[in-house]
């Protein structure tokens, strides 16, 4: 066995820089270029012969140098070795670490940052996955199905409906990572860095900086604040290390409105100007700390809406530059922001030098996970993190008792001493005592704690704005009431010996009262006068004095409040605002009713009323409080039995707020760790008591209590249970679970009853069915209730529902009980399986009148409890499990029960759903799983006892057919993703295990195939199917594994297919025949060689079955459907590269074994097909091209293949070559194309072949008269089109003549009147015509039909050399022009692309008698020379210095120049069907020598003149231009030299070199030139009307008098072929009619070219006419041009008589046999022509 090897090209390598004389050795170098993936068969001295992999004709030899092997681990997956590298790092550096890893386990050391590194190799292993998934899912790869780790799954050890859900969750979970932006966003929790790198003040004083979140829209700050030191020497402070985290911010936080305000200080003295703060100064005294305040210096207002508006984790640190505001507005700015609500516009600053750079960075996690994963910020210079001061951020976790004051303004109206006001802080108790240590700030080294707080003093202001965030932690257990105290102080400039004064104001505020707080919101405070110079702490006598306006307010009365020292001041007022955060004090009076339940015994009911509805912010409180309010609620239960159904109704309450999706993360923890201590015995029969309480009274009158306690029955059963275990630990009295068993009991019957209630809106029983589910598993392990009870409750329950309860909730019901533990055991299932499958039968049967929307929904319930029910109770194979196991008895028994009930309701209910519906993908995918897995896992065994059941055949034919339907409908519509690979695999091992299964029971119960050929038919179109699908195919042909469960499947079901054909009677294989022909036809065009080679055999088998049963041996049936097939399924690009090889090989094998089909038509037609696979392919290979002429010829060649064939499609291609040609405006072309079509039908009324109307090409017509005519009439208007005037006329007769049988008339003359108008056409307007060049096309570049080949292509009209090669080069994209016009076959093996262009001439046929003819009109002449053409000829001009020519005159240019003259010969006629024709035949070369070029040329000449003067007098629009321009480039001939080149010819030693016939025959062309010009002058002053055409008439005479007495002093005298009495000085220009000749006629000269008839026109101005006799020119030139008349001109007078025995003009040699002189050219016809009458000539004007 050779072993081959993979490589990746390094290099670009081109094979034409390798030098070789060896042309077989070139043309197998294989070029190659940077990234081909090669397949290396053999190496040998440095080279290598291989292919590249995705071109099998790409194949050759070529240096190892330029290629990198691939070792073998890497070869399966080549394509992608570019990466292979990086991942052979990964996996080395992952197998290191996880051996350091384990050493470090061994070795016990602490593994914080271990497993901090386990949680980024996670994280990087589900970020690799997740873009692996993207990126295989957006370019339409496989998606791997993983676990939670992102590991992927092995399907095999997945059930079919494992496999689905996994495969729809991870599209799920693909299709959201997609619809997320590019850089995704944090979910959960992130953080917010701020890092301060570098501060520059201008303070003469030591500052203090302030930095907290402000929310703009609530208007208040939501974090705490942080403060450090910046001191005066420092100046500019370029490394502060201050780093701060605002953490537990949500992905709700990023659509808040959010800034940062840092605000600086100054703490400095009140007055620095002074004279005692100067002069203190001067002497370098100290200032006393008593007289420095804290002063506003400056402050910024950051807007975070940018950063935090979409949060994205990112190592990358965004700095930016703070510029500072003066810190005097800051009150300004904060008023903004409370009023608008935006950030301010930064002010105008003085302090552009004082600046921060700081930087903000997003972090994922909140502040716990962000310590396990980032712990290198909290170690050294570790951040201060910062909580957000928001209830929102309260956990149950931790405790919390935060009050947060916000110092907001403050106005004072008294004596001018009372400014420069200093609010001081402190919280005092009941008793006067200061708490000491409550006021928290942060700073650089953590929390720091203080008992009193300072507020920053505005400078001789009385109505301070000091809008200061303050903290304040309470005790975490208070157990006496607070207040807020706040003392205003005047604050004075430094004097020495002189001391600070005491306060002047007061106010105070109550923060916590009895366990309450102070509520959240605005304050507005009363302020009081202090009397006493000297107030003293202890004094609290101000506390009975109102606090705030409200209260004051509320008091009413006259009097003003006052106390001893405190009076009121009523025009000042304090605003402050109030914000707790705490889960340990509620300001929530309902909720501390009910936690102080013994205290406030009088509110209680209300309290607990109000708990029971809770609404706002109390739910929040509830959450926050929710063991102690649990425990609370318990208590007063077992103490107050009057309360027992409030108390009750509290609790449901509070347990549907848990139970809310909102909150159910949150408090599941706190509920399963509160139920795990539950204590209390007697709660279980108080909760059954009072819940079968609310059911009973349900059944007589609704309540809304009773539908609440149903609903959250699950979470009382926990309760419940809790309780019972309770019980079981403490308690030891029978009574106790006596009584807990007959309240369970009642409550279980009460639910009975309730279901089979029919009262009318008994909404409160689908309520109470949707939670019955979650109580089961709660009973049963708890011992509650054994099996027996609980599954006789269920079967009563289910017996038992009434009208009320909608099919929803039944299903509901039964999906839910059977995801429980207690429906696995294998006692219960046995009593629960029947009851719970019928009743989803019930659903699930199709009904005869209902909503189709509603069924589908129903159904689709079904069958997910169907899916359930599989996925739970049979969740492994039952092959896996021992024949003598009990339990697979059992699973068997319960398995047969579920299909024999299920299966067929299932299918026939998909039927239902999805019948008008096709496009529910998503429901035929649910359907589809669960008949799937019914079928996986089926055994033969019961498939066939499922069979045998059914009494009669018809019953059994019927289920094979549906069943067989149902898979070719899931093959050929499969509902699944082509992307989900495990999911396709687990269902084509399924379908074939069904095929196996099917064809088993149709060779048992219908072994004769002719009685029952539907189910055979049936069962070989769904094999095929099951062979061809695309979840079938390998995308790549070196990725194909012959151990892949794909291909094993296919090969198993082709055989299976083969067998099942060749098992069948000859003439029951006629009923397949030609239906299965497409089938199997698809199944054979399979990429697989094997299975190709199994079915090749059955057409073969096919043609010869219907060869031999038909009476005329044909196979007419079978090879129409087998080309139109093979037609359609090589152009749906089927076709691998090897079925035409394989095909021809075996058939043509089988064909040689039978002598009847080898002398009949079947290896004729085999030969056929094998040329027709070749066009085919190269057909739909083309689309790689750019050239439409390829497309164009290849659908010819088909075309016409096909007609050989005689199969109808040669119709559908000739319309494509039609289609083709219009789209280019190919219409001549277009239009042989309908011809092509119409001569296939006759002028009779039969009827259109069948096939034309099933194409729809019939035009709409119904009879062969009809088509043909409109065939035959659009043509003729295409022909029309292209001035193809006599093609089209030829079109009109057909049609002429149908119409008159037909006795239509008016058709007739319409007929003859467009024939009129085209024969007018054709006699009176020049056309333009075509070029035709020569192509050959040269290199491997090429397809195969065009390499080494050439053909003439028809040009477009007027389309030079240049322009047709330009189109040939963009046409075929990557084509050189090949300049040289030698043979360039050699290129034929080049790896490029070349194009050689020659310009070639149309040869008339000599056959052509209108071209020779007399008498005709050069336009009709011009069109045959130029259409309807085989022969073109090639010349081109060489030059050759070794000739006796060229030596007998060396000077003579004219003697060393010969002539190459090429024959080509094309296959079709010109035009054709295409614009181009291959070439049939290339003659050999013809030279023609100097003389017989000059004859050529000089021919060539007089034909161009004569045909030009004709035309120019034809046509009045012809410009004159064209006739001057010739006329003068003989004439005066300046630089070519004109005839006075071949006086040569008849000088010195060329005259002997010359023949004496060729002599004389240049010498007549010479002087016959000259009577040609005289006639072309003739004709250039009958159209000159101008001045200036006249000037140049007289200037050509003047230039043809000289050139005529030229040429008759070196060459003889000329004639004259003007109407006698004509001179060319004595035209008048005249209009010209046509003049008819009465006695001569005009005749062919060969050589000289067609002359036809003169036109003589007269002038309308001066009313003359003229009339001179024409018989003497027509007669005297044509002279020339026959044989007889040659001998008596007088140029052959001067001939001798030996020299013109034998005469050669211009390839006719004239033969003298008589010795006769010739007569003077002159008077012998002069009466041959007779004038006009001049009416006719009017007439003909």
């Amino acid at each position: 066995m050779r072993l081959s090897k993979y490589a990746i090209a390094q290099y670009d390598f081109d094979s034409s820089s390798v030098e070789t004389e060896d042309s077989d050795l070139k043309s197998s170098i294989l070029s190659l270029y940077v990234g081909d993936h090669l397949l290396i068969s053999k190496e040998l001295d440095g080279w290598a012969y291989g292919r590249k992999i995705n071109s099998k004709e790409e194949k050759g030899i070529f240096p190892l140098d330029f290629v990198k092997i691939i070792d073998d681990s890497a070869k399966s997956d080549v394509t992608n070795y570019e990466g292979y590298d990086v991942v052979g790092e990964i996996n080395n550096t992952l197998f290191k670490w996880w051996s350091k890893i384990k050493e470090i386990f061994s070795k016990h050391i602490e593994l914080k940052q271990v497993a901090s590194l386990f949680d980024s190799l996670n994280a990087l292993r589900l970020e690799v996955a997740r873009k692996i998934d993207r990126g295989n899912f957006l370019l339409g790869l496989d998606i791997v199905i993983r676990d939670s780790n992102g590991a992927p799954i092995d399907g095999r050890s997945l059930s079919i409906l494992e496999t689905y859900h996994s495969h729809v969750k991870a599209q799920k979970r693909i299709e959201n990572d997609l619809r997320a932006p590019s850089d995704v966003s944090i979910g959960g929790h992130f953080s917010f860095m701020v890092c301060i790198k570098s501060v520059e003040l201008n303070a003469k004083y030591n500052s203090e900086v302030g930095i907290a979140l402000y929310d703009t829209e609530r208007r208040q700050y939501i974090t705490e604040s942080y403060v450090f030191r910046v001191e005066k020497n420092e100046g500019s402070k370029t490394a502060p290390n201050v780093r701060i985290i605002f953490t537990n911010f949500t992905s709700e936080d990023s659509e808040r409105k959010l800034a940062m305000i840092l605000r600086v200080v100054q703490i400095a003295p009140i007055d620095a100007s002074s004279a005692t703060m100067k002069k203190a100064s001067s002497n370098h005294d100290l200032v006393p700390t008593a007289y420095l305040c804290r002063q506003d210096f400056a402050y910024d207002v950051l807007d975070l809406s940018n950063i935090l508006i979409s949060p994205v984790s990112s190592n990358e640190e965004k700095e930016r530059v703070i510029i500072l505001n003066r810190g005097q507005e800051f009150s300004l700015a904060m008023k903004s922001l409370q009023v608008t609500g935006r950030v301010p516009k930064k002010f105008d600053s003085e302090l552009d030098s004082s600046k921060f750079l700081i930087s903000t960075t997003i972090l994922p996690g909140s502040s716990q996970e962000l310590k396990v994963r980032q712990p290198h910020l909290f170690t050294r210079n570790a951040a201060v993190t910062l909580k957000k001061a928001e209830k929102s951020a309260l956990t149950w976790e931790e405790t919390r008792n935060d009050l947060y004051i916000t110092l907001i303004s403050g106005e004072f109206v008294g004596k001018s001493s009372d400014k420069n006001i200093e609010a001081r802080l402190n919280v005092v108790d009941d008793n006067g005592n200061v708490v000491e240590n409550v006021f928290e700030t942060f700073s650089v080294t953590g929390s720091q704690l203080s008992t009193g707080y300072r507020s920053v003093v505005f400078y001789h202001e009385t109505q301070p704005n000091w809008y200061e965030h303050i903290k304040i932690c309470l005790p975490a257990n208070p157990s006496t009431n607070y207040h807020l105290r706040i003392l205003f102080y005047s604050r004075k400039a430094y004097e020495k010996n002189k001391c600070e004064k005491g306060p002047f104001a007061i106010s105070h505020i109550q923060l916590l009262q009895s366990a309450n707080l102070i509520e959240d919101g605005d304050h507005e405070l009363v302020v009081y006068k202090i009397e006493s110079m000297h107030f003293k702490d202890e004094n609290n006598s101000y506390l009975a004095l109102p606090s705030t306006k409200r209260i004051l307010k509320d008091l009413g009365g006259s009097a003003k409040p006052h106390a001893h020292g405190f009076s009121l001041s009523e025009k000042t007022s304090l605003s402050i605002s109030s914000y707790s955060c705490s889960n340990v004090l509620t300001q929530n009076k309902h909720l501390l009713n009910v936690l102080r339940w013994r205290i406030n015994c009088a509110k209680l009911y209300n309290s607990l009323c109000s708990l029971a509805v809770p609404v706002g912010e109390m739910e929040n409180e509830i959450i926050r409080f929710l063991p102690h309010l649990l425990d609370a609620l318990f208590e007063i239960w077992f103490e107050r039995e009057n309360l027992e159904l409030i108390v009750f109704d509290s609790i449901v309450a509070i347990l549907r707020l848990c139970d809310e999706p909102r909150n159910i993360k949150v408090t599941k923890p706190i509920l399963d760790t509160y139920l795990s201590r539950f204590p209390y015995t007697s709660a279980s029969a108080k909760l059954l008591k009072c819940l079968n309480h609310y059911i009973v009274s349900e059944m007589k009158d609704n309540n809304e209590r009773a539908r609440n306690s149903l609903k959250e029955m699950g979470l009382i059963f926990k309760f419940i249970i809790a309780s019972r275990r309770a019980l079981d630990r403490f308690s030891e009295k029978p009574e106790f679970a006596l009584t807990y068993s007959n309240y369970l009991h009642q409550l279980l019957n009460s639910l009975v009853r309730l279901m089979s209630e029919e009262k009318p809106r008994m909404a409160v029983q689908n309520t109470a069915l949707k939670s019955i589910p979650a109580i089961i598993d709660q009973l049963n392990d708890s011992g509650s209730c054994d099996s027996k009870q609980l599954c006789e409750f269920i079967v009563l329950l289910i017996h038992n529902f009434g009208r009320n309860i909608v099919a929803r909730e039944r299903l509901g019901f039964v999906s839910h009980l059977v995801e429980t533990n207690f429906f696995l055991m294998n006692g219960s299932r046995e009593h629960l399986l029947g009851p719970l499958l019928k009743l989803v039968m019930d659903h699930l049967e199709v009904p005869q009148h209902t909503e189709k929307n509603d069924y589908a929904e129903r159904a689709t319930e079904c069958v997910t409890i169907i899916a359930i029910v599989i996925r739970r109770l049979f969740p492994s194979h039952l092959s896996q499990v021992k024949p003598d196991d009990s339990s697979s008895a059992r699973e068997k028994k319960e398995l047969s029960s579920l299909i024999a009930s299920s299966y067929r309701t299932v299918v026939r209910a998909m039927v239902h759903v999805t019948h008008d519906n096709p496009l529910a993908n998503d429901v035929r995918r649910n359907f589809f799983s669960v008949i799937l897995a019914i079928l996986e896992k089926m055994t033969l065994e019961m498939f066939t006892t499922y069979i045998d059941e059914k009494p009669l055949e018809m019953d059994k034919s019927d289920f094979l057919m549906e069943l067989l339907q149902m898979i070719g409908d899931l093959l050929h519509r499969c509902p699944f993703s082509p992307m989900w690979h495990g999911m396709m695999l687990q269902q084509n091992k399924v379908v074939y295990k069904t095929l196996r299964f099917v064809k088993a029971s149709i060779e048992t119960h219908f072994p004769n195939d002719s009685t029952c050929s539907e189910v055979w038919r049936e069962y070989m179109v769904t094999i095929c199917a099951f062979i061809t699908q695309d979840g079938m195919k390998v995308p790549e042909e070196w990725l194909r594994d012959e151990a892949d469960v794909r291909v094993q499947l296919r090969k198993a079901a082709a055989k299976d297919l083969r067998s099942m054909w060749f098992c069948m009677k000859p003439l029951s294989k006629m009923y397949y025949i030609p239906g299965l022909v497409g089938p199997f036809l698809k199944v054979s065009l399979t990429e697989d060689e094997e299975i190709c080679a199994m079915t090749i055999p059955i057409f073969f088998d096919m043609m010869q079955t219907e060869r031999n049963i038909d009476a005329r041996h044909e196979f007419k049936h079978f090879r129409e459907e087998f080309l139109v097939q093979l037609d359609v399924l090589i152009s749906q690009n089927r076709a691998p590269d090897a079925f035409p090889t394989q095909f021809q090989e075996i058939t043509f094998s089988l064909c040689k074994a039978d002598k009847d089909l080898v002398a009949s038509e079947g290896m004729r037609f085999l030969h056929y097909v094998c040329r027709l696979l070749s066009l085919l392919a190269e057909y739909h290979e083309i689309k790689e091209y750019d050239s439409v002429d390829i497309r164009i010829f290849l659908t010819a060649e088909l075309m016409k293949l096909y007609k050989d064939l005689q199969s109808k499609q040669y119709v559908t291609y000739l319309y494509r070559l039609y289609d083709l040609h219009l789209a280019r405006g190919d219409v001549i072309e277009a239009a042989k194309a309908l011809m092509f079509h119409a001569a296939d039908l006759s002028i009779t009324d039969q009827p259109l072949p069948d096939y034309l109307v099933e194409k729809n090409l019939n035009r709409h017509f119904a009879t062969q008269r009809q088509l043909k005519l409109d065939l035959l009439n659009e043509a003729a208007k295409l022909l029309t089109k292209a001035e193809m005037w006599e093609d089209a006329i030829s079109i009109f007769k057909v049609l002429l003549e149908d119409r008159k049988n037909a006795l239509d008339y008016e058709a007739t003359a319409t007929l003859h009147r467009n024939m009129a108008d085209l024969y007018e056409k054709i006699s009176k307007e020049e056309r333009i015509f075509c070029f035709y060049y020569l192509v050959g096309f040269y290199g491997r570049g090429f397809p195969s039909f065009l390499n080494g080949h050439k053909f003439i292509f028809r040009s477009n009209l007027l389309e030079r050399h240049g322009d047709f090669t330009h189109r040939m080069l963009e046409m075929y994209k990557g084509s050189k022009s090949i300049m040289s016009t030698e043979d360039s076959s050699s290129l034929t093996d080049d790896p490029g692309r070349y194009l050689q262009i020659l310009s070639i001439e149309p040869v008339v046929d000599s056959e052509n008698t209108i071209v020779n003819a007399q008498n005709v009109n050069p336009f009709i002449k011009m069109y045959y020379r130029h259409y309807n053409v085989r022969k073109f000829e090639y010349t081109k001009s060489i030059e050759r210095r070794d000739t006796e020519w060229a030596l007998a005159c060396e000077k003579s240019e004219c003697l060393r120049s010969w002539l190459l003259k090429r024959t080509v010969e094309t296959e079709e006629k010109l035009p054709t069907l295409l614009r181009f024709s291959p070439v049939k035949e290339t003659k050999e070369d013809v030279y023609l020598n100097p003389i017989e070029r000059a004859i050529e040329q000089m021919t060539a000449k007089n034909n161009q003149l004569m045909e030009t003067a004709e035309c120019l007098m034809r046509n009045p629009n012809k410009d004159l231009k064209t006739l001057s321009g010739a006329i003068m480039g003989v004439v005066s001939a300046a630089v070519q030299g004109g005839v006075k080149n071949y006086e040569v010819f008849f000088e010195g030693k060329c005259a002997h070199i010359c023949e004496e016939q060729a002599l004389k025959e240049l010498k007549y062309l010479i002087i016959k030139q000259v009577e040609i010009l005289e006639y072309g002058i003739y004709a250039h002053a009958c159209r000159s009307t101008t001045p200036e055409s006249k000037s140049f008439q007289a200037t050509l005479i003047d230039a043809f008098d000289a050139h005529r007495q030229y040429v008759e002093e070196a060459f003889g005298k000329a004639g004259t072929i003007l109407p006698q009495g004509v001179n060319i000085r004595m035209v008048d220009s005249k209009p010209y009619e046509p003049m008819a000749s009465e006695g001569g006629t005009i005749k062919s000269m060969k050589g000289l070219g067609s002359f036809t008839n003169l036109l003589s026109k007269r002038s309308s101005a001066g009313g003359t006419q003229l009339q001179q006799p024409m018989s003497r020119f027509f007669d005297s030139f044509s002279a020339g041009l026959s044989q007889a008349n040659w001998r008596e001109h007088p140029i052959y007078h001067s001939f001798s008589p030996s020299s013109s025995s034998s005469l050669n003009i211009h390839g006719v040699r004239v033969r003298n046999d008589r010795n006769e002189s010739f007569t003077s050219l002159g008077s012998s016809h002069n009466t041959s022509m007779q004038p006009r009458d001049s009416s006719d000539s009017l007439n003909s004007k």
